[in-house]
């Protein structure tokens, strides 16, 4: 693995690790009474883009580490007996 994609890899983990470690930076908070405030259009807009992101962060990880798995040789040439007789 090249540095290119060493760093891809170290950007993609670290996304992840943010994305498990904090929570969403909005919710449902206590109003001047105490009681929780109800879901504004807003905040369903909010959640909905948090969302959407941390799925398309997980869906190109997944997708990126599995095309450098597979990008590797997956069968092994071996010299042909046709070709080398012929070079004679």
């Amino acid at each position: 693995m090249g540095a290119f994609a060493a760093s891809i890899f170290v950007g993609i983990w670290t996304v992840w690790i943010y994305r498990a470690t904090h929570d969403m930076p909005f919710g449902e908070g206590e109003g001047e009474d105490g009681h929780l405030q109800h879901h504004s259009c807003r905040m369903m807009i909010k959640w909905a883009a948090w969302m959407g992101l941390f799925v398309a962060e997980l869906w190109f990880g997944l997708y990126w580490i599995l095309t450098q798995a597979l990008r590797g040789t997956l069968f092994i040439a071996l010299p042909s007996r046709i070709g080398s007789s012929l070079i004679r």
